[in-house]
């Protein structure tokens, strides 16, 4: 009984453990499709001079606060280190995309979104890479580690 008892606390927590890594993935992977929606909307903000930098950010309907932090702060000056979800090289894409959007004119606007739609395409395409072969297999095997050692325990 008391093995039982034991083996299902065991897949309980080894599933849990599962499922949180694969949950980091799918979080990474949806505050670069938020990052790309954000890109689209200071192209069209942006399209005729409409705004400025620090009122593209305050518009913007961030969902996910990270993302927002890192967006802000080369106006701000924040310290960045705290970010759980996204690398070094992911950051400074978008730290560059927002100080070369502070600091380009109306001839050049078109230019800097245009690389910034084409390295966030390849994130994307990375970040959906990585949920799939790191997140959902690093689920699925430690879910039949855990019965394994639910094996070996029984």
């Amino acid at each position: 009984m008391v093995k039982i008892v034991l083996g299902i606390i065991i897949v309980l927590l080894v599933g849990y453990l599962g499922f949180c890594i694969e949950k980091y993935y799918k979080t990474r992977l949806n505050i670069i499709k938020e990052y790309k929606k954000f890109i689209e909307f200071a192209e069209r903000e942006t399209e005729f001079l409409k705004t400025n930098v620090e009122d593209l950010i305050k518009k913007f309907n961030f969902t996910y606060a990270e993302l927002k932090k890192i967006v802000s702060s080369p106006i701000t000056g924040e310290n960045l280190k705290d970010c759980l979800h996204l690398s070094e090289n992911l950051r400074n894409e978008i730290i560059t995309f927002i100080t070369e959007v502070t600091k380009c004119d109306y001839q050049s606007i078109k230019g800097i979104v245009k690389k910034a739609h084409l390295s966030c395409d390849e994130m994307v395409k990375a970040a959906e890479k990585d949920k799939i072969q790191k997140g959902e297999l690093a689920r699925k095997l430690v879910i039949l580690a855990g019965i394994g050692l639910i094996i070996v325990i029984i």
